[in-house]
């Protein structure tokens, strides 16, 4: 049975959207009453019930802001959910949060079968999400446990060393003491060469912190993957970690030194800049890496554990020995292992490992690294090895991570892969666990780098052989990624090719184009060339790097294709993305003609069932066709787009067809349908956790205000969507936004503060039309709203276009006039009605019409 955090009878109760006080007042969910009265400083909590599922929810300040929380407790643990501000309380979420904190948990299945796992995106490895497993005989350091607790006083803490020198068991160590002993929540990620495109290094990071804490990166993986900046992404994490009530998140990215994309690097300076007090990044990495560490370490905000701090001391060299390799060595000889390894623990375990194989002699000195080893390895240790156990060392060495059934896919002759794993791993040779049902495991690095040389000393068409094996077990498993890698080293660019080709739409829907650009650079010219879904997939690659020159040729080669006798039957869907990009380009080069031009063919060849593609070359015609003054064609445009993006949840293209198309309304003075619209989609974004989406809206809305003179109501909406949207690449709103408050503080006479904002959205849009028209009122000290003298009766029929909302161009084709006397009329009627914008010109002419707004 569920138990709620109940309320005492003297909290106000919410049931069936009504709120009633103890006093007996009721306050309908969502009215203007309803967020009155949750403002109200003396009302901090309400008893919430629907449906059978109730929470208390509770006003809670952190730091200057205030913000919303839920509580209810089930099976006799106290939940908790985030909503935010006020304006966040409407009957949809707070049903929703209702539901989530007093449902049943879903039960996780474990994953020792399967080499991903559906909490994530199934592109994801969850292996590479576990914290490396504390081996069941180690040296304890605590010592330097004790250096690491520092970590949480800061937002970065370093480990750096070669490899070998134990720093992920280090690191298993420290992590599993901290969550005996607090309430850390820990985050882990591996990282390898694959996570350097920067749209997968942080869907990584997010899905990493989404497994501690669900919900926290939601709205910055739309982000991500909406194609917006990465600041905007990380400013959105930045203020959910910020908000979120754990005691602190430590991220754990493990070797960082595979991290070299110049993308990555800024993004991560960002995230340490402005990191919230409770986030705490700790990086396991060979190298330096390239963050502002000089600035950390002059504000004390960085600690740092290097190669002389993770050496093993002689005591504990005894202890390894003795422990974890079960060998006794005399103490004379201690003293020489600690000067010929320099406590170098990965060349202390070789030097057992040769003890145990019988090797007669060692060498005089390991401590220069892995390089004084090898050949001693090959001869003193691998050589002695039983072949059918060296033949499966090598064959499995082939991949980075492996399982029972992928080693049998490898090896498929040999002993059962389980019974193998088992000798190496009671053999003590660098076999490396990496989820806690022991499913998926690793070599050590530097064991790893010494198989694959030997493997590389055997003809070329065992390794190709092995790549292939790798390849189509990967692909069985739903590991394209993967897969994709293995195909290419392989050399069967025919195989490599199909599975780019039917990976290619998920890659770029998910934004990462660079590693699609890479591994189409990666197959022989030709193969793309000759291949229509190839090329086009190329073609995307470089319109979205922006390499619009390059993109041409393929583009025509791809038209080529397409007539051919043997074109594919798919032509009308490869012929439709063609115009989509020649759109796009255009667009992007301010070819408003063109842009049109190619939109409208895009949208006549799509197949019906392109929704996503569709619905963003409507809006961009949409827009194109607003801009040369064709609102008619322009206001049915975007309402198809805003119909294809809600059909398709694409949500940041349905919010900015919501938000043109009521500012389109709104040009044509239709007030109460741009309000209507705005409001709608407004709740609709709100019910699917588009939270930054829907702040767009907002700016329309402060608009609609403005222009009605409600200046404290426009300006309690800007207060809320400003702060959210100035990082988020939505450039021209945030702009508008800038605007709108700038008029706000023209009307109330405080200049100073109108030329901050109007500066604000010179920066953020400095091509944006509205600003000249303003610039020039608040430069004067006026808000011109007071009307002067009465219109002529031209200025009433340019006044009726402008109503439609035609531009100056169709007034003079309409009117038989030329465009300057169209342009010399609305400046007139501009003047004369005390207005600043065609907009507000067509609501004056309407209130003087009727005595209302529209």
């Amino acid at each position: 049975m569920t138990r709620y955090l109940r309320a005492n009878d003297d909290t106000p109760r919410c049931e069936h959207g009504v709120l009633l006080s103890p006093n007996g007042a009721s306050v309908v969910v969502g009215s203007e009453a309803w967020f009155s009265w949750l403002s109200e400083p003396a009302h901090t909590k309400f008893y919430f019930a629907d449906a059978g599922n109730g929470c208390t929810l509770r006003r809670e300040t952190r730091g200057e802001n205030q913000y919303w929380y839920a509580y209810a407790r089930r099976g006799g643990k106290l939940r908790k959910a985030y909503l935010g501000s006020a304006l966040n309380l409407n009957l949809e979420r707070l049903c929703r949060v209702a539901r989530q904190l007093t449902s049943e948990p879903q039960p996780v299945s474990p994953t020792r079968a399967a080499p991903h796992s559906r909490q994530t995106a199934p592109d994801l490895l969850i292996v590479k999400l576990h914290e490396p497993m504390l081996p069941a005989r180690f040296v304890a350091r605590p010592g330097l446990t004790a250096q690491l607790n520092a970590a949480l006083n800061v937002p970065l803490a370093l480990l750096i060393a070669p490899a070998g020198y134990g720093k992920s068991t280090l690191l298993a160590e420290w992590l599993a003491q901290l969550r005996s002993q607090s309430s850390t929540k820990i985050a882990w990620l591996a990282l390898d060469a694959n996570d350097n495109d920067p749209v997968r290094f942080w869907r990584y990071v997010l899905a990493a912190l989404e497994r501690i804490h669900p919900g926290l990166a939601t709205e910055a993986l739309a982000l991500l993957q909406a194609g917006q900046p990465a600041d905007a992404m990380l400013i959105s994490l930045i203020n959910w970690i910020a908000a979120t009530p754990a005691a602190a998140i430590v991220l754990v990215l493990d070797d960082y030194h595979m991290i070299e994309a110049p993308g990555i690097q800024a993004s991560m300076a960002t995230l340490l800049t402005y990191s919230p007090p409770n986030l705490h990044v700790v990086l396991s990495t060979r190298t330096s890496p390239n963050l502002p560490l000089a600035r950390l370490r002059v504000q004390s905000q960085l600690i740092e554990l290097k190669t002389a701090d993770l050496r093993f001391n002689q005591a504990e060299i005894a202890r390894f020995l003795r422990e974890v390799m079960q060998l006794q060595i005399p103490p004379d000889e201690l003293a020489a292992l600690e000067r010929s390894t320099e406590g170098w623990v990965a060349g202390i375990q070789l030097l057992a490992l040769a003890q145990i194989q019988g090797a007669d002699t060692l060498p005089r000195s390991t401590a220069q690294g892995y390089y004084h080893l090898r050949d001693y390895l090959a001869d003193e240790v691998f050589a002695r090895l039983d072949p059918t156990l060296r033949a499966f060392l090598l064959d499995s060495s082939v991949v980075d991570r492996f399982c029972v059934s992928l080693c049998t896919a490898l090896h498929p002759d040999g002993p059962p892969a389980q019974q193998m794993l088992d000798q190496i791993e009671r053999a003590h040779m660098f076999l490396v666990p990496l989820d806690p049902q022991r499913s998926w495991f690793r070599y050590h690095h530097l064991f790893s780098k010494f198989l694959r040389e030997q493997l590389a000393r055997y003809p070329a068409e065992r390794l190709a052989r092995l790549h292939s094996q790798a390849a189509r077990w990967f692909d069985a498993h739903g590991l394209t990624r993967e897969a994709i890698t293995h195909a290419l080293a392989s050399g069967d660019h025919a195989y490599a090719g199909q599975l780019i080709g039917g990976a290619a739409e998920q890659q770029v829907r998910q934004g990462e184009v660079l590693t699609l650009h890479g591994w189409l650079e990666a197959l022989p010219r030709e193969q793309v060339w000759n291949s229509a879904e190839l090329s086009i997939w190329y073609t995307w690659t470089l319109t979205l790097t922006r390499q619009f020159a390059e993109a041409e040729p393929w583009l025509r080669r791809i038209e080529q294709l397409n007539v051919a006798p043997a074109a594919a039957p798919d032509r009308p869907a490869q012929l439709g993305q063609v115009a989509v990009v020649r759109a796009t380009i255009a667009a992007a080069q301010g070819d408003l003609a063109a842009t049109i031009r190619y939109a409208e063919v895009a949208l006549t060849t799509l197949p019906p069932r392109e929704l996503v593609l569709r619905s963003v070359v409507a809006l961009n015609l949409g827009l194109a066709q607003a801009a040369v003054g064709n609102p008619i064609e322009a206001s049915a445009t975007l309402t198809e787009a805003l119909e294809l993006s809600c059909e398709c949840a694409h949500y940041f293209t349905y919010a900015s067809a919501a938000f043109y198309l009521g500012r389109l309304y709104c040009n044509q003075g239709r007030l109460r349908a741009a309000t209507s619209l705005l409001r709608s989609a407004y709740r609709h974004l709100t019910a699917h956790d588009q939270l930054l989406a829907r702040e767009q809206l907002n700016i329309a809305l402060a608009e609609i205000l403005c222009m009605q003179q409600q200046f404290d109501a426009a300006e309690q909406l800007l207060g809320v969507a400003l702060p959210l949207l100035e990082h988020s690449g939505f450039n021209t709103v945030y702009a508008l936004g800038c605007l709108m408050q700038a008029r706000i503080h023209t009307a109330h006479g405080a200049m100073a503060q109108a030329h901050t904002c109007l500066a604000a959205a010179e920066a953020a849009a400095p091509h944006l039309a509205e600003l000249a028209t303003w610039r020039v009122y608040i430069e004067n000290n006026e808000y011109p709203f007071a009307p002067s003298e009465p219109l002529t009766s031209r200025e009433h029929e340019v006044l009726a276009l402008i109503a439609e909302g035609l531009s100056d161009a169709a007034i003079a084709q309409q009117l038989g006039i030329a465009v300057g006397t169209a342009r010399w009329h609305t400046k007139r009627i501009l003047a004369k009605l005390g207005v600043s914008n065609r907009t507000q010109a067509a609501l004056a002419a309407h209130e003087r019409h009727t005595g209302q707004n529209p």
